[in-house]
């Protein structure tokens, strides 16, 4: 929502209220000649980049002008960054206002070191900590007056999720950690010798070294899936009875 406060007319702070001609301020108005987005997206380190666009709904997009404006992220927040700011920024590196007729702005709400947790927060929407990491935006007219819309995060070190959150499936045999100034902490693969694609981490299998990564050294605790080919076992290495 925009709230005026004031005019601000050419010179009109020089004029005093006895010159003041009522045939000008009379057609004094209020317009926008720009409007800046600011935020950021946490992803966790995982992250360069978020795509603000919606793909399900063409009307919730906060697309600002056609041309898949994305938002900044932030490393992980134990970095200590500064909050990124940014115009609307297109493919080309072009600067320009929101002037997409039906969008008003996009909102961030950050999780980490977040300036407002999302009091309402879509369904199912994953929680760390206690806050939703979302965004809404508002529309000027058209079909839907109000809605939400997550910020997807094009995540890297085989992570997954909005925020790059946690490990993709089958890359669980170490523990989802952020990534920091000297670590990216990649999700590792998972040994399951080609008889499952998915995996979860278990500590206690950790704590035993019971589970073989990929490179023969028992580190990790990575346990495979539903095992395939009539195999069992931690990594699916032995044939079951």
């Amino acid at each position: 929502r925009l709230r005026f406060l004031r005019t601000n007319t050419l010179l009109g702070h020089l004029m005093g209220k006895a010159l003041r001609d009522p045939t000008v301020t009379r057609r004094y108005y209020y317009s926008i000649k720009d409007i800046s987005i600011g935020g950021r997206c946490v992803c966790h380190g995982h992250a360069d980049a978020c795509d603000a666009k919606d793909p399900t709904d063409p009307f919730s997009s906060p697309n600002l002008s056609g041309h898949n404006r994305q938002l900044p992220c932030c490393p992980s927040p134990d970095l200590h960054s500064s909050q990124a700011g940014t115009k609307a920024q297109d493919g080309d590196g072009r600067v320009g206002a929101a002037n997409t007729p039906h969008l008003l702005c996009p909102v961030c709400l950050l999780s980490g070191a977040a300036e407002g947790t999302a009091e309402h927060p879509p369904p199912g929407s994953p929680s760390q900590d206690g806050q939703q990491p979302w965004c809404w935006h508002r529309h000027i007219p058209g079909p839907h007056p109000e809605s939400s819309v997550r910020l997807q995060c094009t995540c890297q070190h085989n992570t997954c999720g909005g925020t790059c959150d946690r490990c993709c499936p089958g890359f669980n045999q170490q523990p989802w950690k952020p990534a920091t100034a000297n670590s990216a902490n990649e999700c590792q693969s998972c040994n399951c010798y080609g008889h499952a694609t998915d995996c979860y981490y278990d500590p206690e299998v950790d704590r035993r070294r019971a589970s073989q990564s990929l490179d023969g050294t028992y580190q990790g605790g990575g346990v495979c899936i539903d095992c395939q080919h009539h195999t069992t076992g931690v990594n699916c290495e032995r044939c079951l009875p």
